[in-house]
């Protein structure tokens, strides 16, 4: 027996104490100290009759009914029934969920495609206007990349002074951020 087992079968009014008295596992030295106890504890002598009425009540109940052949397979069957039961209400609980929301999306885009249909006539009505804008714009870029060139360029210079490193903009920033490091940095005494 453990010390711990011990320590609480020691104390004659612990739970341990008393399932070990019960299931009759007491040495004939702990029967003596027992006796002694219950015989000047009211407490104890008051729970000691009820848990023997308790026993002795228990003793003659007649054994329960053996359950009859096939129970458990029948209770799994029934188990599985309504399992199989359940996912079919879900399923079709879930279906008409999804036909709803879909007949209520389709009703809504059907008022919308009168709109999509009238911006879409106008596009094409305007195809004339839209198609010369684009064939200036290509004709310009293709026959004017001279004139565009050095703005190009000079955008390309001036990111990348700022932005690669040893560029102006990424020196700043590492400047200001040792800086800020510093001043973070606990005062060492």
């Amino acid at each position: 027996m453990s010390r711990e087992t011990q320590v609480l079968v020691s104390d004659l009014h612990s739970e341990a104490w008393w399932i070990r008295l019960m299931d009759d596992e007491v040495t004939a030295e702990e029967r003596v100290r027992w006796d002694a106890h219950l015989a000047h504890c009211t407490r104890c002598q008051e729970e000691w009759k009820a848990m023997i009425f308790a026993d002795a009540a228990l003793r003659a109940a007649p054994a329960p009914e053996a359950l009859p052949v096939g129970f458990t397979a029948a209770t799994v069957d029934r188990i599985k029934r309504q399992q199989r039961l359940r996912r079919l209400l879900a399923f079709v609980a879930g279906t008409f969920i999804v036909t709803l929301v879909a007949m209520l999306v389709l009703a809504l885009a059907g008022s919308a495609l009168g709109v999509v249909e009238q911006g879409f006539i106008a596009v094409v009505a305007g195809r004339q206007a839209l198609f010369r804008s684009v064939m200036h714009m290509v004709l310009v870029l293709f026959f004017g990349w001279q004139a565009i060139l050095p703005f190009v360029l000079g955008l390309l210079a001036v990111g990348y002074l700022l932005l690669m490193p040893n560029g102006l903009l990424f020196t700043a920033a590492l400047i200001w951020l040792s800086g800020h490091r510093r001043a973070m940095a606990p005062v060492r005494s």
